[in-house]
């Protein structure tokens, strides 16, 4: 009977902290999911890689990036069978098991009280709230933690250890290019090894060595750095792509919980876990630098900021200043949460299957596929995915995936969407039928007044421009 009592409450967190997720992703948006869904679909009804783009009019056979057939597939026969409410509950668990397994690591490996780590693992899910999506990186957040078990491990002295980290990279490297922080993972093996022992051993980067051999397992091979890599560096990707950008300061719901682990770290110091064997110190403050420039990498400083402050909670020995901290922290994590949830929640429900259309153009393109099938639309970057899986008949200029067409996306799309004089030019020379725009935007008004366009629906949220040349097909 105590044994329930005491589950009870882990059991009423972690309920909790499935439904604030779950009701993030039925508000859905994301512009690569509909992108995924039709890559899995080719992928399980043609049974091909679709290494060549075949959606895009301006890149029609340049090459396609594939690392994450996988995920793919596991998304499209979820859509296809139980719908997007399906989908949201799939990464709800993906989303819930990992901060299960943070609190696990916290109350298991380091003995934090069930609950500080409670709280600990809310703070961290508040920075998971920012970039909660039906995403295929909430499959690598799954792997880095189980990573991160493998870590604990080799700190008490299994040296097997690293090798499940490299083993584990061969499914990882063919579900999401996430993979690619793995590899930081056991050069920090390899080094806090060579710290440890205070010598030079060529063997202590054996394990990384593995990991490189096992990410060569999938259908790129060495091709599969390529996006990774181009997608940290590449202005274009940077400006274009949300999840790219720096971390904005001035938004409440997204620095807060950032600037609060930034301030437990430094009230109890980096002593704790800088001196352990794994340097923790290293991952954390490398993951601080990079969460404030990507957000893409949010979530994993999260997770390893919530894993350094309890080290640091558990080395500070005073119990007292634990539960006020800890008390303080709930409080905190209690109130943001509800303040970033609550709202959304309004707007979301009452919720049904087509609540999902609401973020995407779904008055244009059921006219686009009655009047207009197999026309060129030029669109917007965050529909591209979308129009893909719902017009099969017509070709798009951009979908979410920046990499086949970046020159296109800097030097013809850029333009046109800020009404640039060359605007009226670029879409002569791809050759657009159409233009399905967002309403309040400076190339809609543009193309308000032009002598070759001509509007053919506009709602608050959407507006569709046709060629003047161009007949409709009459049902």
């Amino acid at each position: 009977m105590v044994r329930i009592i005491k589950l009870a409450g882990p059991v009423l967190f972690f309920a909790l902290l499935a439904g604030l997720f779950l009701s993030l992703l039925l508000e859905g948006g994301d512009p690569d999911y509909y992108w995924r869904l039709k890559h899995g679909e080719m992928l399980v009804k043609e049974h091909l890689f679709p290494m060549k783009e075949t959606f895009s009019f301006t890149a029609n056979g340049t090459r396609m990036q594939v690392n994450a057939w996988l995920t793919e597939i596991l998304f499209y026969l979820i859509h296809r069978s139980f719908g997007y409410l399906g989908q949201a509950l799939f990464h709800c668990f993906l989303l819930t098991a990992t901060h299960l397994l943070l609190y696990l690591f916290l109350t298991r490996r380091i003995l934090l009280p069930t609950f500080g780590s409670a709280a600990l693992t809310g703070l961290c899910a508040l920075i998971f709230f920012n970039v909660a999506a039906p995403r295929a990186q909430n499959i690598s957040f799954l792997f880095f933690l189980l990573s991160l078990f493998a870590v604990a491990e080799w700190e008490k002295g299994n040296e097997k250890a690293p090798y499940w980290i490299a083993l584990g990279i061969f499914p990882w490297v063919n579900f999401h290019s996430g993979f690619m922080i793995a590899f930081v993972l056991l050069a920090l093996i390899g080094v806090g090894k060579i710290i440890h022992d205070r010598r030079l051993s060529v063997s202590a980067f054996c394990p990384l060595l593995a990991g490189i051999l096992f990410s060569l397992i999938n259908p790129e091979g060495y091709q599969v750095y390529a996006f990774p890599a181009i997608s940290m560096v590449n202005p274009t990707i940077l400006n274009l792509i949300n999840e790219m950008k720096p971390l904005n300061i001035l938004d409440p719901m997204r620095f807060y919980p950032y600037l609060a682990m930034l301030i437990l770290i430094m009230l109890y110091g980096v002593k704790s876990f800088a001196s352990r064997r794994f340097p923790w110190a290293l991952l954390c403050f490398a993951l601080i630098y990079q969460s404030m420039t990507v957000l893409r990498m949010a979530p994993f400083f999260a997770i390893v900021s919530a894993i350094c402050i309890g080290f640091s909670l558990k080395s500070s020995g005073d119990d007292k200043s634990l539960r006020i901290i800890f008390i303080v922290l709930s409080l905190f994590v209690g109130g943001m949460a509800l303040r970033h949830v609550h709202p959304r929640m309004l707007n979301i429900y009452p919720w049904n299957e087509k609540s999902i259309h609401r973020k995407y153009p779904e008055e244009s393109v059921r006219l686009i596929r009655e009047k207009y099938p197999g026309k060129n639309i030029f669109n917007d970057f965050g529909w591209g995915g979308y129009l893909i899986y719902h017009l099969p008949e017509n070709r798009i200029a951009i979908d979410s995936r920046t990499l086949p067409y970046l020159e296109f996306m800097e030097y013809g799309y850029n333009s046109v969407i800020w009404a640039t004089p060359r605007a009226a030019w670029v879409l002569d020379e791809i050759k657009a039928d159409l233009v399905l725009y967002p309403t309040p935007s400076l190339l809609v008004r543009y193309l308000d007044g032009h002598k070759d366009w001509e509007r053919v629906l506009q709602t608050p949220t959407e507006s569709l421009f046709v060629r003047k040349n161009i007949k409709a097909r009459h049902i």
